[in-house]
């Protein structure tokens, strides 16, 4: 397994309606680090392992990480544990360590834990490496023992086991002392039938003991059992933990995330007695040591001098500052309004006074007029086009200047006053043409407003378009879609790939390229509303914009900036706890806290947002932002669901046929897939069938797959596609075993079944 995390690995993404902010998928990419290296420390020395727990949960339905979870879980069968204990203290990459009961302090469990390194590191490799990943990030490596065929000797290991635990705890945590200590260590002996050491230490004799357990866990011979268990925490309470050791016979690889990771053959039935319907979402667990990175953070602070850099609030900034407010004064339409005063200014002057002014009076006057009105066509030709009326309005005042300007000069010698060189109906000219140049900039230029969309990325577009309509339908109203560049951070955060997806938003929106707009134009435009996708400035983990396009700094360009989250998830409460938290990576951030107004999906989460926010800035600040926040009343869930068919179209099922079902009882599955396929081909008039078969990266698969691949193609009507080559939007509903697809069909709002390959 190689890690090649992508970068686009490391953005915010919903999956399941869920928000994993790019904090957690930087601590699920460090993570995916350290399983590489046990990867490929496993496949040198032909060691198995299977994904366990979470993880394993998490590859069948998901296709990687539970998106409400952020820890790998692995598992072992105590021989190859053993094993890798040893070989991976020298082969792991420097810095790689493993904890154990036995070299950890405070580390008092029965599994492993590897980690990328053994305590914080901002040193630059390492952070390149982990993502920028300061924190320990690891694997937890769960152990598999035997467990004895006959009910009696497991009883007698399991009371054997917790009374040794017992007392070994009692020892370290002070409550077994002198003679009661020795009593217990005696009794102790009498059940294990062998002499036990005296250790003076405390910490010490305890872990001693847990060792003495560890061995008790390993005594039993795979001849002389048919099951293996975890047998701490779950051993130790009864069977009902207990798996068929032929269960963890050749592993097979499935996807997860960008790369792959082995499960147990019979992963199906496993998860079955685990979880019941595992396929069902539960996303009610709590915060506690969720993310793990933030215990590790709070220990940080404890040792530093200075806090760590992070978003602070800065009350003063909630409010428009004077400087801010100062910049709309040289935005076009208040310095029009000053050319224009102005410019009628001298033209009264110039009809006013006529008789009273010197030739060489008026000549200035009209050639003042006269550059003024090209200096203002100049400026509304940036905004508004050079064909505009306003425009044409203006070179015909400025031609009506010139004529007069040519008449003074050719006035003879001598001449003092305007009298003689005037037209009659020069004044209703210039009146006439002043009307309408008023007439004109009041309809088409002071009256129009201006509404700029910055987003980010494509995919997000989404989540403005129901403004962006409701702007095009709006004629007063001049539209611009500018996508705006992002880069990914190197470990100092400077950019390391910078990536702009302008072309990559629908053709209708006419995405403008960002170079255009520099500060010196949008300080001109200043439109009246500027609306973001992006709540982070600087704060983002993992990614940035450049710093002009911050909110900070794009609010002096506009009178009221908006803030609308590029996603949606689905509705939760406060008691949601890790939903609720992870608010804290992409809610109390510059672009929610510094906009004049914050857009958000349902009542619901305005309340949420609300009672987030307060928690950052203060109760005394709850008044304010139950102003700010304010709800569109439109969800933006992405439900990317093809065109619903007419009567006349063919449905489009997708049929999967999951390899850890088929190969759990081999006759049902193929007797249940055979009835579908019929049943699927005396519906070909109504239903077009494409099988997937999941998963089919692994080789050892390959006869299994030939085989049933050879039933199938005795219904030519019926397809086969590749599994990583299935997309949602291209079927109307699914039909088959649990997989991961199975999810993105029940977030694109598409029917599922799951199929019961013991009816037939």
């Amino acid at each position: 397994m190689e890690c090649t995390v992508p970068n686009s690995f490391l953005l915010d993404e919903v999956r399941c309606g869920f928000m994993v902010p790019g904090a957690i998928k930087q601590a699920w990419a460090a993570d995916l680090e350290v399983l590489a290296e046990i990867d490929r420390v496993c496949e040198k020395h032909h060691i198995e392992y299977f994904a366990d727990w979470g993880t394993l949960l998490g590859a069948i339905r998901h296709g990687g990480f539970v998106p409400w979870d952020d820890d790998i879980d692995i598992v072992m069968k105590r021989a190859d544990y053993e094993k890798f204990l040893k070989v991976a203290s020298h082969d792991l990459p420097e810095g790689f360590h493993i904890q154990t009961n036995q070299n950890q302090k405070d580390f008092w469990l029965f599994m492993g834990k590897v980690v990328g390194r053994n305590h914080f590191c901002f040193e630059k490799e390492h952070l390149r490496r982990f993502h920028n990943f300061p924190y320990i990030a690891s694997v937890d490596i769960f152990v598999l023992d035997y467990v004895y065929r006959d009910p009696d000797k497991e009883e007698e290991r399991r009371i054997l086991c917790k009374y040794l635990l017992g007392v070994a705890d009692g020892i370290v945590e002070g409550t077994l002392t002198g003679e009661k200590k020795e009593r217990n260590l005696r009794t102790a002996e009498e059940l294990y039938g062998q002499k036990l050491k005296r250790i003076e230490d405390a910490e010490a004799m305890g872990r001693y003991l847990y060792r003495e357990v560890e061995k008790i866990f390993a005594r039993v011979p795979e001849n002389e059992s048919d099951t293996l268990t975890q047998l701490f925490p779950w051993g130790l309470k009864g069977s009902d933990r207990h798996f068929p050791k032929e269960n963890y016979d050749n592993p097979i690889r499935v996807p997860f995330e960008h790369t792959t990771i082995p499960v147990p053959r019979l992963y199906d039935s496993m998860l079955r007695k685990r979880y019941g319907d595992y396929m069902r979402l539960v996303k009610d667990a709590g915060a506690h040591d969720y993310p793990f990175f933030e215990g590790q953070k709070k220990n940080l602070l404890k040792v530093l001098d200075t806090p760590l850099p992070e978003f602070r609030l800065e009350s003063a900034k909630l409010h428009r500052t004077a400087q801010e407010q100062a910049c709309k004064q040289q935005s076009y339409k208040e310095m029009t309004r000053e050319c224009v005063q102005e410019l009628w200014r001298m033209q009264e002057e110039l009809l006013e006074a006529k008789q009273e002014l010197t030739a060489e009076q008026g000549m200035n006057l009209l050639q003042m007029s006269q550059q003024l009105s090209v200096d203002l066509g100049t400026l509304l030709e940036q905004i508004v086009g050079e064909d505009a009326t306003i425009i044409h309005l203006l070179e015909q005042y400025c031609e009506e200047l010139y004529v007069l300007y040519e008449r003074m000069a050719a006035v003879a010698d001598g001449l003092q006053t305007m009298k003689e060189t005037t037209d009659p109906c020069m004044g209703s000219r210039l009146q006439q043409l002043r009307d309408s140049i008023t007439t004109e900039l009041d309809a088409n230029v002071y009256a129009r407003r201006a509404v700029l969309f910055l987003p980010v990325l494509a995919k997000d577009w989404k989540g403005l378009q129901h403004l962006w309509q409701a702007a095009k339908k709006d004629a007063s109203c001049d539209v611009y879609v500018v996508p705006l560049p992002y880069y990914y951070k190197d470990y100092d955060g400077s950019p390391k790939a910078v990536c702009c997806d302008a072309l990559d938003f629908p053709e209708e929106v006419q995405a403008l390229d960002y170079r255009l707009f520099t500060p010196e134009y949008l300080e001109l435009l200043h439109p009246e509303t500027v609306i973001l996708q992006n709540p982070y400035d600087a704060w983002h983990p993992n990614v940035s914009v450049p710093e002009m396009f911050y909110s900070v700094n794009i609010r002096k360009y506009t009178d009221n900036l908006i803030y609308v989250p590029p996603f949606a998830v689905e509705d939760y409460t406060k008691e949601s706890a890790r939903a609720y938290l992870n608010m804290k990576y992409y809610v109390t951030m510059p672009g929610v806290v510094y906009a004049d107004q914050v857009l958000v999906q349902s009542e619901n989460m305005r309340g949420l947002y609300i009672e987030k926010l307060t928690e950052f800035a203060g109760e005394e600040t709850r008044e304010f932002w139950e102003q700010r926040v304010l709800t569109t009343g439109l969800p933006v869930m992405d439900q990317s669901q093809a065109a619903v068919p007419t009567a006349k179209q063919k449905k489009k099922l997708l049929y999967g046929i999951s390899l850890g079902t088929y190969m759990e009882a081999h006759e049902a599955a193929r007797e249940k897939i055979e009835s579908n396929l019929q049943i699927f081909r005396n519906c070909e008039e109504q239903v077009e069938v494409t099988v997937c078969f999941f998963p089919e990266a692994d080789n050892s698969l390959t006869d299994i797959i030939s085989g049933v691949e050879k039933l199938i193609k005795t219904f030519p009507s019926i397809a086969i596609l590749q599994y990583e080559r299935c997309q949602v939007e291209d079927f109307d509903a699914y039909y088959g075993d649990p997989m991961p697809i199975v999810t993105e069909f029940g977030q694109a709002k598409k029917p599922v079944m799951i199929q019961n390959i013991w009816m037939v």
